[in-house]
């Protein structure tokens, strides 16, 4: 069973792409001052879709089209 605060970090991943979703993207396309995408993947073996936000910046040295994507799960290792 996990712990509480990956209980809090699936919650508030949750409320996040509802709010995103639902707006539109005009909630939740920022937070803590980042710009935030929402990606969707594709499970190798389940074929079960899964949408998380994750931090993007985008890339000034080069074409604005190239993002730099975080995917820490908030800092953890």
């Amino acid at each position: 069973m996990g712990n509480s605060s990956d209980t809090s970090f699936k919650l508030f991943s949750f409320i996040h792409r509802a709010l995103y979703k639902l707006s539109g993207g005009r909630l939740g396309r920022r937070a803590f001052g980042a710009s935030i995408l929402l990606l969707t993947v594709t499970g190798r073996k389940t074929g079960k879709q899964r949408t998380v936000p994750l931090m993007y910046f985008r890339d000034k040295d080069n074409d604005s089209t190239n993002l730099l994507i975080v995917a820490s799960k908030g800092g953890d290792p």
